[in-house]
């Protein structure tokens, strides 16, 4: 899978097996904090795919893009530190906002189009991961009912 890893498939099969009820506050979270990491991780590559580049990659400039391109979902700040920190106290005081705009204007078309495709892509794996997820905690289940009962 693209955007999830096996330790992400792991925590979300285990988290099946240990509560059962799908709508466990715990399931629930878990499998939330599974797909923000996983969307985190795939906003990350997006931002730093981006071609041609924006004029300046600080922290700033990069919050202001994914935030244009993907509304409310943007990545958390430490994130957005972890990845894209820039040297100095003030990295993000040498941001050009007229630069960064007239950029974001001029490619603003192709680039909502590809971070809808990115979410689309992202929701189709998380279906088909959660699924997954599912199958093999149910497996997983009869496998351990049919060793308690022999």
């Amino acid at each position: 899978m693209r955007f999830f890893t096996k330790t992400d498939f792991l925590h979300a099969v285990g988290a099946m097996l240990e509560y059962v009820d799908l709508s466990d506050k715990h399931l629930l979270g878990t499998l939330s904090g599974i797909k923000r990491r996983a969307r985190a991780r795939a906003m990350i590559e997006f931002a730093k795919a981006l071609q041609p580049p924006p004029p300046d990659t600080t922290i700033t400039s990069t919050r202001t893009v994914l935030r244009e391109l993907f509304g409310g979902r943007a990545i958390s700040n430490n994130d957005l530190q972890r990845h894209f920190a820039t040297p100095g106290r003030k990295a993000d005081d040498r941001v050009d906002a007229v630069a960064l705009r007239a950029w974001l204007d001029t490619h603003r078309v192709r680039l909502e189009t590809d971070a809808a495709r990115l979410l689309l892509d992202l929701d189709t794996e998380w279906r088909l991961f959660t699924e997954a997820a599912a199958l093999d905690a149910g497996q997983r289940r009869r496998k351990e009912s049919k060793a308690r009962t022999r």
